[in-house]
This record gives structure tokens, C-alpha cells and sequence, in this order.
């Protein structure tokens, strides 16, 4: 979590119902600063598309409020497309000059059509095309666990389907907002974005 507050609790709850709490120091991060040049459409996008970046964020929201089950998620994730790190999770960004929203996932960067692959099995959630991350898909792992996949040239899955890990789900691409071909990866649990890089094995 980006913005975590300097310490978070921590309870512990045993077989035998006794628990045990404690306060956890989170130690400070630096993160990058990337400056970056867009068509100002996609930096200040214009009124008659305000109503669609409304409902994209509500899609997303609502998609990754469900918990469901199985659980699929066991603390690992395979790589979800080969390519250069191009963005890390926390990185302020500065758009046309603008500081905007930090950024919120990982970027793999690669030629339009390379293959993006399901890191661990799940259902897919959601398949939108949406204004800023074009178009996008949602694997839900399970136990509120969710990842996203945004920019892809193209969707190869079905709302609803069951991915198994390594199984295709689309290609990497340039569609919404970027500078360039990449994959936008990311990972929520129970709504809290997260830093999807430390779970790769």
C-alpha cells in the first residue's frame, strides 16, 4: 500500500481462541518520478468523456469488491508477459508538466502482440474498453484477491471463463492512455491496490 500509514496492527487469532496483537513498524519508501508526455486529451480529457471515466472507475470498484471463492492465491505469481520493466507500483507521475495520481501497477514493456499470460488461475471478472487503460481485463484469484491487465491490443478470454496459470488472455498493446506498447499489471486485494512485483517467484 502506497499510502500506509507509519505503523499498522497486526492480530494474531490461535486454535485455542487466545490472540495476540501488535503494532508493526512500516519503514518509509522512495519512489520514482516519471515525467512523461501524452496528447492532452488523455491528461485533461475533454467534458463529453467525464461520464465514461465515471463508469469505468465504478466497473472496476464493483469487480473488485466481490471475495469469492476457491482461493487460488498462495503468495506467488508467474510473469505475466516477457519485456523490459518500463514502471514500477508507487511512481509519481507528471503528465504534460501536471503531477496526476501516482501509478498503481507494474509496466512491461513489448512489441504490440506479445503474448500476456494469467500469472495464477482465476475467473475473469471483467473485460472493458476503457478511456484511460484502453483495453482491460480482470482475474479474480479468489479471497479478494485481483489482478488487472490494461493497454492490450487484443482480449482473447471470455467474462466469466476459468483461466488456468500460463493460459493466454490477450496481447500486450498501446490502447488508452500510452506513451507506448506495454502491459499495465496489477494486483488488489479486497480493494487496496498493491505492489504486484514482490509476489513474482
Amino acid at each position: 500500500d502506497r499510502d500506509a500509514e507509519a505503523t499498522a496492527p497486526l492480530e494474531v487469532h490461535y486454535k485455542d481462541g487466545a490472540k495476540e496483537s501488535r503494532e508493526l513498524a512500516i519503514a518509509p519508501h522512495d519512489y520514482d518520478i516519471q515525467k512523461l508526455s501524452l496528447p492532452e486529451t488523455m491528461v485533461t480529457p475533454p467534458k463529453d468523456v467525464l461520464a465514461r471515466i465515471d463508469s469505468d472507475k465504478m466497473a472496476i470498484r464493483k469487480a473488485r469488491a466481490k471475495i469469492s471463492e476457491p482461493c487460488n492465491f498462495f503468495g506467488t505469481f508467474s510473469r505475466p508477459a516477457e519485456g523490459i520493466i518500463s514502471g514500477t507500483y508507487g511512481s509519481q507521475r507528471i503528465l504534460n508538466g501536471k503531477p496526476k495520481n501516482p501509478h498503481m501497477g507494474m509496466d512491461i514493456a513489448g512489441k504490440v502482440g506479445t503474448p500476456v499470460k494469467a500469472p495464477l488461475a482465476g475467473t475473469v471478472s471483467l473485460i472493458r474498453d476503457m478511456y484511460y487503460t484502453g483495453n482491460t481485463v480482470l482475474i479474480d484469484h479468489g479471497c479478494g484477491v485481483q489482478t488487472v491487465y490494461a493497454h492490450l491490443s487484443k482480449v482473447l478470454v471470455n467474462t466469466g471463463r476459468h483461466v488456468e496459470q500460463g493460459e493466454l488472455i490477450g496481447q500486450i498493446g498501446k490502447t488508452g492512455r500510452a506513451t507506448g506498447p506495454h502491459l499495465h499489471w496489477g494486483l488488489s486485494l479486497e480493494g487496496q491496490q498493491l505492489n504486484p512485483q514482490p509476489y513474482l517467484k
